[in-house]
């Protein structure tokens, strides 16, 4: 499993969710232009499953935040000072 923060394995799924997004703005303009619909959608299905197994893996502050949550009885904020602490500590990076 990744680094849940920082790394090497983080850049490399930020470096791989661009990588596919410019592959899909190519096969969406193949599609368009070169009527390779079936092709295409197929393309298109292949790299939809790849990026949502890396957004999967790939687990970022705020995930972390909004899974403290409901999740036990020792994971709820004291109150709404404690609540807007932790945003403002999630908000500067810290």
């Amino acid at each position: 499993m990744p680094q849940r923060h920082g790394g090497e394995i983080i850049a490399l799924f930020g470096v791989l969710k661009r990588g596919f997004g410019g592959l899909s703005m190519s096969v969406a303009i193949l599609m368009l232009f070169a009527e390779a619909a079936g092709l295409g959608f197929v393309l298109m299905l292949v790299i939809g499953a790849i990026v949502v197994v890396i957004s999967w893996l790939t687990l970022d502050a705020l995930q972390d935040w909004l899974g403290s949550f409901g999740k036990a009885e020792d994971s709820h904020f004291d109150g709404a000072v404690a609540q807007v602490m932790a945003r403002q500590t999630l908000a500067t990076g810290g």
